[in-house]
């Protein structure tokens, strides 16, 4: 139970990996309010931990990260309940379109900073309002191996990755005298419904190379339960790891080493 008295707010709750993220936090003893635009998949959740774990450990919120007035609701909300947040797990984020450059509009590349990296801004902004004053803090957001390399028909969703990863290192650099830890992670191909969502994209919505880098993804086994980075996570909003971690856009394996470490 490391995590026995902090509240954690975490992103893109619904399903998949914030879903397994929000439970992972819940066993470790946090209490986690759970934010998403829909809100009947957000009280799924919450009521899957409420069953697991007790009643009063978990609040389901109906939040757009693209949206300022929603975002700041969401936190007035969890001060109210809770007193702050000492947690953020930012996971709400989307592919977006898939197309070359040359035919990507305006309205595309927009749509997808603004869920991947606007709402990143905007949910570590109101955490961090609580977490520096208490001079304790854990940000993880959610990155991608896209941030590091170049695809094709990919440059929306990479290029804000890659913002989000720069944006981590700032906030720790700011935030990092304050006892505020701020991180990302690279979680893999995890088996979520972005995933499924990819390998069934209509043909001119999508080259016939990145489909089938996607639907190899499936066919070779290389997808991974949403549950092995999940724990990760939850492992790195605890006590445990070091400032070596402060500021750095991490892979799993990378934290998987570090933990066998401690325990070995």
């Amino acid at each position: 139970m490391e995590l026995e008295g902090r509240v954690a707010v975490v992103t893109g709750a619904g399903r998949g990996l914030g879903r397994a993220t929000a439970l992972a936090l819940a066993e470790q003893g946090a209490r986690v309010a759970v934010l998403a635009r829909s809100l009947p998949e957000v009280e799924e959740t919450a009521l899957l931990i409420r069953q697991d774990y007790g009643f009063g450990r978990s609040v389901a919120i109906r939040a757009d990260v693209t949206s300022e007035r929603d975002v700041q609701a969401a936190f007035d909300t969890v001060r109210k309940r809770w007193g702050g947040a000492d947690i953020l797990v930012d996971n709400a984020g989307g592919m977006g379109a898939t197309r070359p450059i040359a035919l990507l509009t305006f309205s595309e590349w927009q749509a997808t900073l603004d869920v991947n990296l606007n709402g990143t801004f905007l949910c570590t902004r109101e955490a961090l309002k609580d977490m520096i004053p208490r001079r304790w803090g854990r940000i993880v957001s959610l990155s991608s191996a896209a941030a590091a390399i170049a695809v094709p028909g990919m440059s929306p969703y990479a290029v804000a990755k890659a913002a989000v990863e720069h944006f981590t290192s700032q906030v720790a650099a700011e935030a990092g005298p304050y006892g505020v830890m701020a991180m990302c992670l690279r979680p893999g191909v995890v088996d979520t419904r972005m995933q499924e969502e990819m390998r069934t994209r209509p043909s001119d919505s999508i080259s016939p190379e990145l489909h089938a880098a996607f639907s190899a993804y499936k066919d070779k086994g290389m997808l991974v339960a949403p549950e092995r980075p999940a724990r990760i996570i939850a492992y790195l909003c605890s006590d445990r790891p070091g400032s070596y971690v402060n500021g750095r856009a991490l892979d799993t394996e990378e934290v998987e080493d570090l933990l066998a470490g401690q325990l070995g």
